[in-house]
């Protein structure tokens, strides 16, 4: 910032909205120099775990059971068995809504409620640490996971800012709804 000094002189000042946002800045850079092996190594398929969830109303429609045989069985790599499904059945109506607009819409609804979540219990900071803690949030891998893959975790997420919010309210409907949506996801 210049400002004119009673000589009429001109003088360069930092104004501490430089400062704060130069040391926002050296964060994200410090970050992203952190993980970008990390980011640079999921999946380049936007929505990926789509094809896990679409694997429970494909083998309905085919006659078979929603679980493979070789899941309920045990011990076993869970990696090694495929896409296969391994959501509760509850969570089959969902995924059957979504089938026909298939994995980009899948995509956008999940980073949509992982999204509205944080919106919906985002405390108040003042700067610093508002910006801060959104960005510690935002380049955290379960965030990052989420928001490339579609992964079912973000309507658990979803379900618990819901509950907070509806707790906070005294609304139980909400609370319900909240409770309904982090069951959706009871496994890894």
């Amino acid at each position: 910032m210049v400002r004119a000094r009673s000589n009429g002189r001109l003088t360069a000042q930092a104004s501490p909205g430089f400062a704060r946002w130069t040391l926002l800045g050296v964060v994200c850079a410090l970050f992203v120099i952190v993980l970008s092996p990390y980011v640079l190594s999921l999946p380049p398929t936007i929505g990926s775990d789509w094809m896990w969830y679409r694997n429970g109303p494909d083998r309905m429609a085919a006659c078979l059971p929603l679980y493979d045989p070789a899941m309920l069985r045990g011990p076993f790599d869970y990696l090694s068995l495929g896409e296969r499904w391994n959501m509760p059945p509850w969570a089959l109506p969902l995924v059957l809504a979504f089938n026909p607009a298939g994995q980009l819409a899948w995509w956008a609804a999940m980073s949509t409620a992982l999204i509205a979540a944080f919106l919906l219990v985002w405390p108040r900071l003042p700067f610093p640490r508002g910006p801060l803690l959104g960005l510690v949030i935002v380049l955290s891998p379960p965030f990052v996971m989420g928001m490339s893959w579609g992964n079912m975790g973000s309507l658990p997420v979803l379900g618990v800012a819901l509950w907070f919010v509806g707790w906070r309210r005294d609304w139980w409907w909400l609370e319900a709804v909240g409770i309904a949506l982090a069951s959706m996801k009871i496994l890894p």
